[in-house]
């Protein structure tokens, strides 16, 4: 009978590996329709997903240790809304420039000359 393990030490180029390899770190992001089908996912230990509600705007989160132990988190997904900026004009900005200006002036008067 053959035996696969004694010919892989007799001269075959095929030779086991060194050690197990540890799981890296695997991210991915996935369309779910809830929390609960987003932990019921299986996923690798090490994992640490990210899952989106597929009809809300809604960020599950699942972590799963090395050891398989799952914690999760639900995250709002919140577009920032644009500030009303309106464009400085040259006076504002003249006027903006001078005080700055005028700062300079008193710290450059306030501090102590330097011996070099």
């Amino acid at each position: 009978m053959f035996n696969n393990f004694n010919s892989q030490w007799q001269g075959s180029y095929k030779y086991p590996s060194d050690a197990a390899q540890p799981y890296g770190m695997h991210t991915n992001i996935i369309r779910v329709t809830s929390l609960e089908e987003a932990i019921m996912r299986t996923t690798q230990p090490g994992s640490d997903m990210m899952y989106i509600h597929q009809d809300k705007d809604i960020l599950y989160r699942v972590k799963v240790d090395f050891d398989g132990k799952k914690s999760w988190g639900e995250f709002p997904i919140v577009v920032p809304s644009q500030p009303d900026a309106s464009p400085i004009t040259k006076d504002d900005f003249k006027a903006i420039l001078d005080r700055v200006e005028a700062l300079e002036k008193k710290v450059n008067f306030t501090e102590e000359p330097k011996d070099g």
